[in-house]
């Protein structure tokens, strides 16, 4: 044996036989040195026989079975002794020897999971951290400096643990901005920024100043936007089944014409199928017309009466009823009408509001007369109404585009407060998550643009290979990569598996705490 390699402190402990005050690097050369290395590890394992309990099986275990519990047996004992604190002496030849098994080490991870789930696992990166140094800190073997070393070990791993699972979850999995999700699934594209929000939506925002890069990403939001847009006027004209307005036709005016065009057809074929016959309450309703002039100044009184009489009254009671095209014809009229007071005010809204009335007990009366045409003419009233509220908003817009901050203050006009504060105005939460994830686009970061456009000019001066990072960017917000990150974001199977991975994130803390704790 050469003891020229033993240091001063362990040779004396060797040579005084005192093997409890040599080192752990001093034990593991004596046992590298012993001739009878080969068969040191089997004084751990060797003959050890199965016992449950008080009884003993006679069955001989594998020494790897019996290195695994006796590594386990010695960090419960760590455990309950708070590293030696509270007693309990152990054999430094067996330590040095259970420290070069791996089966050994398996054990006491064994022993540390089973520790530390009994407070329940760890819910956050923080926690699993908190839990690692804590506990190894606590059951380590060694003075202050050496169980502050170990818990920081364990800290790092046991956040690891817990965040690594997260990081892979998110990925796959993301959590997404309210309402992003949904946009996606109806196949609006989105930036990452504007589907994330967050980080990456600051990340973004101050990217915006980068040359190239930034008229890109804007150009992409703004893709998004006119998404939205086609997605607000089919949701209108699905609440009456009546269809998408299509593929190819324009964001903005074309497609709200478009939609216009489909309801008007809708409308004609369901009224053309709704004759109108003449009963006591037909009559009834129409003498209930007149009442509709109190109020109004005499002139637009008689006005409002001769056209009544000559476009609804006499067309009703001409014979015994009239056919669906004729209905129709009325309903045409007085739509005419209404609408030559649009932007009427004082008398000339009270007209318009009268007219209103008529159009109403004609409508009434075609569904009492024709209940299964009924729910069909009700939701396109209900269509109607919604397209209503994108035409006044894009009368703000550019090209007709509207922004959801737009289509809010048209949802909010003529609601009360009560509905408004209960979020049931009409498409009233949809389209509040809209404006969070469109809101940006005015103001995407003054500062941060400056600073950044600042730095990346700057480096790319100094040295061109550095704008590769800003230049690849650059392919994040084309319509491939961005039709490949809706695909990917609204994947079942790969977010299943990243919810899944993400849930494991607890575990992962717990594993990696244990880990720490047995370095």
């Amino acid at each position: 044996m050469d003891y020229n390699k033993f240091s001063t402190p362990d040779l004396q402990a060797l040579l005084d036989g005192n093997l409890q005050a040599m080192s752990t690097a001093g034990l593991q050369m004596l046992l590298n040195d012993t001739p009878e290395q080969a068969n040191q590890r089997e004084r751990i394992g060797k003959g050890q026989q199965l016992r449950i309990g008080p009884w003993n099986t006679g069955v001989e275990m594998p020494q790897g079975v019996t290195e695994f519990l006796a590594g386990m047996g010695r960090r419960f004992e760590d455990i309950g002794t708070l590293g030696g604190a509270l007693g309990g002496e152990q054999d430094p030849v067996t330590n040095a020897l259970l420290d070069e098994s791996g089966y050994a080490t398996a054990g006491g991870i064994g022993a540390d999971v089973a520790t530390m789930a009994l407070g329940g696992a760890p819910r956050s990166v923080l926690g699993a951290t908190s839990l690692a140094g804590g506990y190894t800190g606590a059951t380590t073997r060694g003075d202050t400096k050496e169980r502050l070393q170990q818990a920081g070990v364990a800290s790092l791993l046991g956040g690891a643990g817990a965040a690594v699972p997260k990081m892979v979850g998110g990925l796959l999995n993301p959590k997404m901005q309210a309402g992003a999700r949904d946009l996606l699934d109806e196949g609006v594209n989105l930036t990452p920024g504007q589907a994330l929000g967050g980080t990456v939506q600051r990340i973004e925002n101050a990217a915006t100043s980068i040359p190239i890069v930034g008229d890109k990403i804007m150009k992409a939001r703004r893709g998004g936007l006119l998404g939205y847009n086609s997605k607000v006027v089919d949701d209108a004209l699905a609440l009456s089944g009546t269809g998408k307005v299509g593929a190819g036709v324009k964001a903005g005016h074309d497609t709200i014409t478009k939609a216009t065009q489909k309801l008007s057809e809708q409308y004609d074929e369901v009224l053309e199928a709704m004759p109108i016959s003449i009963d006591d309450d037909v009559l009834t309703s129409l003498s209930r017309l007149d009442d509709l002039t109190i109020g109004l100044p005499e002139p637009q009184a008689n006005a409002f009466n001769k056209w009544v009489d000559h476009y609804v009254t006499k067309q009703l009671v001409n014979g015994d009823g009239i056919s669906g095209k004729a209905h129709k014809k009325i309903v045409t009229d007085l739509r005419k009408k209404i609408g030559k007071y649009k932007n009427a005010s004082g008398s000339e809204a009270d007209m318009r509001d009268a007219y209103q009335e008529v159009l109403v007990s004609v409508k009434d009366i075609a569904k009492r007369q024709n209940p299964n045409q009924a729910p069909i003419l009700d939701s396109l009233d209900k269509s109607y109404a919604a397209l209503s509220k994108v035409k006044g908003a894009a009368k703000k817009g550019d090209g007709g585009v509207v922004t959801p901050n737009q289509l809010l203050m048209e949802i909010k006009k003529g609601a009360s407060d009560t509905t408004l504060s209960q979020g049931r105005g009409f498409g009233q939460l949809d389209t509040e998550n809209a404006k969070q994830i469109f809101g940006q686009m005015a103001d995407s970061g003054t500062t941060g643009r400056a600073l950044v456009g600042g730095m990346v000019g700057g480096a790319g001066i100094i040295d061109p290979s550095m704008l590769i990072g800003p230049a690849s960017m650059y392919g994040l917000y084309t319509k491939p990569a961005q039709e490949a990150f809706r695909k990917f974001a609204m994947n079942p199977a790969l977010n299943n598996v990243g919810a899944n991975i993400s849930g494991m994130s607890k575990y992962g803390g717990l594993l990696g705490s244990a880990l720490g704790a047995n370095q």
